[in-house]
């Protein structure tokens, strides 16, 4: 009869052990596909930056041919390119749900700091 027991008492352990270890499992396998897109805006700024198409069309203040440049096609996206006094070219989005990514560049031939800011929103405008 003890041996009876000791198997119950085994079961009952495996289970409490798989539960926990299902729930801690499902807390970060929900965290991992989540995508941080203030980080992967960055990431594209930066290597267009690397690429060199960045400058060009910052000096330019042309938001047009800059947003055409991003390959982002799950979310809306615009650009504003902003200069040192702080003037922005370029509109922000009417969006509740938005995130930010900046990067800051200087101008072609001089110190002439740009603040290039990406901005992503769904594309249900009212989300």
């Amino acid at each position: 009869m003890r041996g009876f027991w000791y198997i119950i008492e085994s079961v009952l352990v495996s289970l409490m052990v798989i539960s926990f270890l299902l729930f801690i499992g499902s807390f970060y396998s929900g965290n991992i596909g989540s995508e941080n897109l203030a980080e992967k805006g960055h990431n594209i700024l930066q290597s267009l930056d690397e690429r060199g198409e960045l400058r060009n069309h910052t000096v330019a203040l042309d938001n047009g041919g800059l947003n055409e440049l991003i390959p982002v096609y799950s979310y809306n996206h615009t650009v504003q390119i902003c200069d040192y006094s702080g003037s922005c070219t370029g509109q922000r989005p009417n969006a509740t749900r938005i995130w930010t990514a900046s990067y800051i560049i200087s101008g072609d031939d001089r110190y002439q700091p740009f603040e290039i800011r990406l901005y992503f929103f769904p594309f249900d405008v009212s989300a």
